[in-house]
């Protein structure tokens, strides 16, 4: 007996040896959404040809809806609650709810169409918090841990979350640290970042479609010969350096289309006033006045003022929303799809494949894209119908009216879009990383200069961590667009970096800005004010070099200041105050008898007509012209007041030249009448800047002794000028 009992163990133990190892070679085991504890089964479904909701939202705190046709038949759905969490990293998130456990089986393990699902949070989440970005929808898995989702809507009124999937691991609410709130940001903003440099081509290629269109639909057909030949110059010119490229990439990527075609239209327009002989012009736009406009500064070789002009033409008839259209295909086709949910699941499926367990409801091997892309299922087609979308309405028609060899041109380029991304991706997850490096720097120096201090009147209580890294990265790209500077030195240390270039070691180049300067700045800006601001950009060499350009400027002067009118006002209340002003030989000047009542009677009317000219608008024209070959300048000014105060019966203005010295973007110009040894001068100074505009003040002063006598000054008035080429 008691050996009988030996062979009954041996055999059970072989038994179970078999059973393990039978265990270990068989199927791949969907591990995912294990966890503690037993759980408590809120409901299945297994027909899907109408819509199913398992669960209940007001008794349960949950609810799952299937919509129709979301699974094949011969699939079940079993919806579970759990009785414990996996283990949590405090510092990355906190779970606001009781997880659940979706577990698809049978033909699918994930769905055609997204699961919604609705979860209860504990009340006491909401308290004292003014903003909910960041709740997520958590899964987890033992192989990956928890990631997120991002959701459709937070209910803090209700208290609840509703987020959607596609897969059937174990789903909770989650309410991610700030901390970790900062590090998604960084993931979401390096993979944009990696994104915005796989679209460099895209880019090209737009513009080019955008100038075909500009010179085949805005002007006559007529002059189809000649716009094709300046198409072709246009595109055989064109250069896409750090400046251009950035411009238009940036207003693409945020969708700012009358922005980019600004950029586009300016390019044109000043590859036409390069081309073209001021004849053409008048042809090829068939508006006199434009064309005429252009000429004028073609005439003075200006071909930047003239391509501006013609600019404003083109801007104004340009289809901005075909412009539009068109790069909204490219833009989302190569960085939006990254931020839908469920396409950083594929791609983790498509890196590392499932191995020995379901990864995200995918059962591929890894690399292989087409094994993917069939088990994305819904996410696929979502990418699909918008792709469908997307292309439907760069063409001006509806869905409904594209041929099935349209949509299947769509949603054949959509594919092979995600692929190439996957493809790239993959090969370049090393400058990913680096680019998450780079972003972590930023986020340092935004909270160094206190940018992230909650609280301050640039960061409201109410404002999420996500809004306002936003907003810093928006005054980032406003920066560099007014500085016309789009490449980022991120850490100081790496202008020692000497792939940048030997020759520029240790040196910020033209077209780079360093990150610790950038956060300077900005905080700059929101503690100080413009002024301040403008005056630190000046500081770091940030201000564009602006050059004084020939032409003709007009606008304004305003006096603001003529001192003789108190000097006037005083001699009338106290006659006695006005000083003799006696020559060499000890002989009275003046010409008049200040006692007298028709002297007085003049100088009230004198008083009255000069009060009317301060504060009143003058039209001014400055004319720039070059006034030698080695570089400097010459102007005219015409101050009109004749045609602003035509009752005074003022002197024509005169076109006497002024003598113009240049100082980086600090002008002044200056004007010297002498006569019988008394000289009047008068002096305008300004500040040019890089939209052309030229703002200052001026001063008009005399050595005459006897206005000086009276009036204590030798100035006779001043104020302010501006004017704009």
């Amino acid at each position: 007996m008691k050996r009988v009992m030996r062979k009954w163990g041996s055999f059970v133990w072989v038994l179970l040896v078999l059973m393990i190892a039978l265990t270990g070679c068989g199927d791949k085991s969907d591990s995912e959404g294990t966890a503690n504890g037993e759980p408590t089964e809120l409901g299945s479904v297994s027909s899907f040809a109408e819509d199913a909701i398992i669960g209940d939202y007001v008794n349960q705190g949950v609810e799952v809806s299937i919509p129709k046709g979301a699974l094949a038949d011969g699939t079940t759905v079993l919806v579970e609650k759990n009785a414990d969490a996996p283990k949590i990293d405090e510092a990355m998130m906190s779970l606001t709810g009781s997880p659940i456990n979706v577990t698809i089986t049978g033909n699918q393990r994930r769905t055609d169409a997204p699961i919604r699902i609705k979860m209860k949070l504990d009340a006491s989440v909401f308290d004292g918090l003014m903003e909910f970005e960041g709740f997520k929808g958590a899964h987890f898995s033992d192989e990956t841990g928890w990631s997120y989702t991002t959701p459709v809507e937070v209910n803090p009124t209700e208290g609840y979350i509703v987020f959607e999937v596609f897969n059937n691991p174990l789903w909770g609410p989650a309410e991610l640290t700030e901390t970790e709130r900062k590090e998604q940001f960084i993931k979401n903003k390096a993979l944009q970042q990696w994104g915005m440099s796989q679209i460099e081509g895209d880019v090209q290629q737009v513009t080019r479609d955008v100038i075909e269109s500009i010179l085949v639909e805005q002007f006559n057909s007529k002059n189809q010969s000649e716009i094709e030949a300046v198409a072709k110059a246009v595109l055989a010119e064109l250069k896409y350096g750090n400046l251009e490229y950035g411009k238009l990439a940036t207003d693409l990527m945020n969708k700012d289309f009358a922005s980019y075609t600004a950029n586009v239209a300016t390019m044109v327009g000043k590859t036409f006033a390069e081309a073209y002989e001021n004849d053409n012009l008048s042809e090829l736009f068939g508006q006199t006045g434009t064309a005429a406009a252009a000429a004028g500064y073609l005439w003075e070789g200006d071909y930047s003022g003239a391509g501006m002009k013609l600019a404003e033409a083109i801007s104004e008839l340009s289809p901005v929303y075909k412009v539009g259209k068109v790069a909204v295909e490219v833009i989302d086709m190569k960085i939006n799809n990254w931020k839908a949910n469920g396409i950083e699941e594929a791609y983790k499926a498509y890196k590392e494949g499932s191995n020995d367990y379901i990864l995200f409801g995918y059962d591929v091997d890894p690399g292989d894209f087409d094994q993917v892309y069939e088990q994305m299922r819904g996410v696929a087609r979502q990418i699909e119908m918008d792709a469908v979308k997307r292309y439907a309405n760069s063409i001006g028609v509806t869905v409904e009216e594209l041929s099935d060899a349209q949509k299947e041109k769509a949603i054949t380029r959509a594919k092979n879009d995600l692929k190439f991304q996957f493809e790239k991706r993959l090969k370049q997850e090393d400058e990913i990383e680096k680019a998450e490096e780079d972003q972590r720097e930023v986020i340092a120096q935004f909270e160094k200069w206190g940018l992230l201090d909650k609280g301050k009147t640039w960061y409201p209580e109410d404002a999420s961590i996500e809004q306002m890294l936003t907003r810093l990265h928006n005054q980032i790209a406003r920066i560099q667009k007014e500085t016309g500077r789009f490449d980022l030195v991120y850490r100081d240390g790496d202008l020692h970096d000497q792939a940048r270039g030997l020759d520029n070691v240790g040196k910020i180049k033209e077209n780079e800005m360093l990150v610790s300067h950038l956060a300077e700045l900005i905080s700059t800006r929101y503690v100080f004010g413009e002024e301040e601001y403008l005056k630190k950009l000046k500081e770091f060499g940030y201000m564009k070099p602006v050059e004084l350009q020939v032409g003709t400027y007009t606008g304004i002067l305003v006096v603001t200041e003529a001192p003789i009118i108190d000097v006037m006002k005083k001699a009338l209340n106290d006659p006695a105050s006005v000083p003799e002003i006696k020559d060499a030989n000890g002989e009275k000047c003046e010409e008049f008898d200040i006692f007298e009542e028709d002297v007085q009677q003049s100088i009230r009317e004198a008083i009255v007509q000069a009060e009317g000219v301060v504060g009143v608008e003058v039209p001014l024209t400055v004319t720039i012209i070059k006034a030698d070959e080695e570089g400097t300048f010459a102007a005219t000014i015409r101050a009109d007041f004749k045609s602003a105060f035509p009752e005074y019966e003022c002197e024509e203005p005169t076109d006497d030249p002024y003598m113009v010295a240049v100082d980086g973007d600090q002008l002044s110009l200056r004007y010297d009448l002498t006569e019988e040894g008394v000289t009047m001068t008068t002096i305008y100074k300004a500040t040019l800047t890089e939209e052309g505009k030229l703002e200052g003040t001026f001063k008009a002063s005399t050595t005459e002794e006897q206005y000086s006598g009276y009036a204590a000054t030798q100035e006779i008035y001043s104020g302010t000028w501006r004017v704009t080429k």
